[in-house]
C-alpha cells in the first residue's frame, strides 16, 4: 500500500500525477453555479435531473469523479469591492446614497449570518491512455521534432503535421 502522496504538478489549469505517459492521471475541478431550484416547476426539476443522468452517464468505468459541497456566509470581500467601488465611481448622489444602503444592510445580515451562499465544485480524474498521445507512442517519444524554418518540403523518413496552434512541425527518426 502506498503510503506517501503522488507527485504531480499543475500545469493548463490541471493537475498531472505520475507523469504524461501511460499510468499517470490527469485531474480536472469545475466551479458550478446552479440556480436556486427551490420554488420552480417541476419541469426544472426534471430538466436538472435529466443533466445529472447525463453528467454520470459519460463517465467511463476508469474515471473519477469526487463532489465537494459547501456552505459559506462570509460576503466581506465582495462587500468591500462593493463599497470601493461606490467610493470610485459613484457620482451621483442618489446612487451613492442607494449602494451605502445596501452596503449597511448586507453588512449587517453577514454578522448576523443571515446570508449564505452554496458552492459546488466538481473534480475529475482520469487515467492517461498512451493511445491519447498516438497510436504507437513509444515511436513518437523517440522522434525529434522541429518547426521548419522557410522549406516546406520534407525530408525522406520524416512526417509533417499542425500543432493545435497551426504550425506546421516535422518530425524526423
Amino acid at each position: 500500500m502506498r503510503v506517501e502522496p503522488p507527485d504531480g504538478y499543475f500545469g493548463e489549469d490541471m493537475i498531472v500525477f505520475e507523469g504524461l505517459h501511460r499510468g499517470g492521471f490527469v485531474s480536472r475541478g469545475f466551479e458550478i453555479t446552479a440556480p436556486d431550484l427551490e420554488q420552480a416547476d417541476p419541469v426544472h426539476h426534471n430538466a436538472l435531473e435529466s443533466d445529472l443522468v447525463a453528467l454520470l452517464s459519460v463517465l467511463k468505468p476508469d474515471w473519477r469523479m469526487q463532489i465537494q459541497w459547501t456552505n459559506d456566509s462570509d460576503f466581506r470581500k465582495p462587500l468591500h469591492r462593493y463599497r470601493e467601488d461606490t467610493v470610485r465611481y459613484s457620482t451621483n448622489e442618489w446612487s451613492t446614497r442607494q449602494r451605502n444602503e445596501r452596503f449597511v444592510r448586507y453588512s449587517r445580515l453577514v454578522d448576523d449570518g443571515a446570508l449564505r451562499r452554496e458552492r459546488l465544485r466538481l473534480y475529475f480524474t482520469m487515467p492517461i491512455d498512451a493511445d491519447a498521445v498516438g497510436q504507437k507512442a513509444g515511436r513518437l517519444t523517440k522522434r525529434r521534432c522541429s518547426v521548419p524554418t522557410g522549406s516546406s518540403s520534407n525530408r525522406p523518413g520524416s512526417s509533417s503535421r499542425r500543432s493545435s496552434a497551426g504550425v506546421a512541425v516535422r518530425c524526423g527518426r
